[in-house]
């Protein structure tokens, strides 16, 4: 196998992201962060290092949303949808919503198995309404923490 072939080169354009099944539109700008700072190195005097995970958290993630009606709920109690309000109400009630994301990449220039998904659960820790006086279409940026990663890998389009 060889890597890095031109061919094989994703674009950001033909991406999506999927947060529990719904198609979320207008997402730009996602970081997805699986890291080991939540590992705790202990030593045990043989020189081999063992790790202890602190909580639960295993990486971070953001990315924006274009700030649309219909990202709100028409009543305050809402408890199905995956929206701004939950997200907010969910953080006022101190248990923040658990999401299941599913970021798929596309290389559609591959000849073969040319998307790729990235799927974890996290959980929204910060739903920003960004209201700068510069930008014409608000955006809610969105911040939260990575608590399951299931898998990455590269498929044909299903």
């Amino acid at each position: 196998m060889s890597y890095n072939q031109a061919v094989d080169r994703t674009f950001r354009i033909n991406g999506s992201l999927s947060i529990d099944g719904i198609f979320a539109v207008f997402v730009q700008g996602i970081t997805i962060t699986v890291d080991a700072t939540v590992l705790q190195r202990d030593s045990i005097g043989t020189g081999t290092s063992i790790f202890t995970q602190n909580g639960d958290v295993i990486g971070s993630f953001s990315f924006s949303l274009k700030n649309t009606i219909d990202l709100y709920e028409t009543t305050t109690n809402t408890a199905v949808d995956k929206s701004v309000t939950l997200w907010m109400q969910k953080i006022k009630d101190f248990t923040p919503a658990e999401v299941v994301f599913i970021q798929t990449i596309n290389a559609p220039k591959a000849t073969s198995e040319n998307e790729g998904r990235i799927t974890f659960t996290g959980r929204i820790m910060t739903p920003e309404i960004l209201m700068a006086v510069d930008n014409a279409i608000e955006d809610v940026n969105v911040t939260g923490e990575i608590t399951i990663f299931t898998s990455a890998v590269r498929d044909a389009p299903v």
